[in-house]
């Protein structure tokens, strides 16, 4: 779901509003900053256990894995951003100047619908997984390692191509709040920017999610159908299978059902700004309806994890041996770092009677080893 033209003059904040009160800006500086660490965490501990886990390398995880970098990505571009300007007070403050602002201006506006479009896409790419997986088992494998990097590579290629009107929409303005600031901001009029808006839906959102619909009620329909045919054994084989797909496919779809429910208020009110449906709305009002919506588009890149964790045993049970793997690792670093300590403080003439006195404890015992085995022969 794309958020292009959230900074129009439509969507900015009202210029005569009331200012927030400190505790307000605190609360918001707080949770932005919760979410900003939810992310970089669950994201990243995502990205390791499909990485670094054989059992769950299949093609679903590998989107996962796709959907976690753009989510990780997505945070770490729009949660400094949204604090500068809560604690400036200003839409969108930019303290680069020149070149260089400019340049980032229109980098981080296109960086962050990029990362929502690869989301989206990347949504279509696991529904097409879950197709061929349940509705023919028989050709799950279509999808093979090489075909799902081209798919990957592709989203990225068309999730840019469609964005790449960010570097003409967006430039670093002077503040019309406050002279000594400047802002990045969304430069092109009403109709250019409805036109931007309206096909980036249409191509990103509104296509992708009907097509989504269809698979998915295909898949729900086969799942009610089919009944498993053959032997005993070839049946329970089956059945495990079965319950491992719809387990998969909950889970999935409780990933898509999160990125509706965390995008589709901001584009309604997008929607409803460029069209006029709320100018009767007072302006504190709306700009709290604004800042609601947007933070809880945010909070999606956060609730994924949470998601994968909570629908996957073989998730939960990779990400606590990666944590024990570590807690070992950590701990063998401490022991031997001990060890070295002692070592050194020992007097050499020491360690070499103890190392003499050891070597002549493991001749002994081979010797009598060697005893015992000529007796047990014989």
């Amino acid at each position: 779901m794309e958020v292009n033209g959230t900074n129009t003059t439509l969507l900015q904040p009202c210029s005569d509003r009331s200012q927030p009160t400190k505790f307000i800006v605190v609360i918001q500086i707080v949770v932005y900053s919760v979410l900003l660490a939810f992310s970089f965490l669950g994201n990243s501990l995502v990205m390791l256990v499909v990485s670094r886990t054989n059992e769950i390398r299949a093609t679903v995880n590998f989107f996962i894995f796709n959907m976690a970098v753009s989510d990780l990505i997505f945070t770490i571009v729009i949660t400094p951003r949204e604090i500068t300007a809560v604690v400036s007070d200003i839409n969108r403050p930019w303290f680069l100047s020149g070149f260089i602002g400019s340049a980032t201006c229109k980098l981080c506006y296109f960086i962050q619908d990029v990362c929502t479009a690869v989301s989206m896409l990347t949504l279509v790419a696991i529904a097409t997984d879950r197709y061929y997986a349940i509705v023919f088992p028989m050709r799950s494998g279509v999808i093979t390692p090489k075909i799902r990097k081209v798919m990957v590579i592709s989203i990225w290629i068309i999730a840019m191509g469609f964005n790449f009107p960010n570097f003409y929409a967006f430039s670093v303005r002077r503040s019309d709040k406050n002279k000594n600031l400047d802002e990045c901001v969304f430069v092109w009029d009403q109709k250019q920017g409805l036109a931007y808006f309206l096909t980036s839906s249409a191509f990103l959102f509104i296509l992708p999610l009907m097509t989504m619909i269809v698979i998915y009620s295909i898949i729900l329909v086969t799942i009610r159908r089919r009944k498993i045919p053959g032997s005993l054994e070839s049946s329970r084989a089956r059945r495990h299978k079965e319950r491992r797909n719809r387990r998969v496919l909950k889970m999935v779809l409780a990933v898509l059902l999160a990125f509706l429910v965390c995008w589709l208020p901001v584009n309604i009110y997008i929607y409803m700004n460029y069209f006029g449906l709320h100018q009767q709305s007072t302006c504190n009002g709306k700009d709290t309806v604004l800042v609601v919506t947007l933070f809880l588009a945010y909070t999606n890149a956060a609730i994924n994890p949470f998601i994968y964790f909570a629908f996957s045993e073989n998730y939960r049970r990779a990400a606590v041996n990666i944590i024990k793997f570590k807690s070992k690792r950590q701990q063998a670093r401490r022991e031997n770092t001990s060890l070295l300590a002692r070592a050194s403080s020992v007097p050499a003439s020491v360690i070499k009677n103890r190392a003499l006195k050891l070597h002549l404890e493991l001749n002994e015992m081979t010797a009598l080893e060697e005893v015992h085995n000529g007796e047990r022969s014989e």
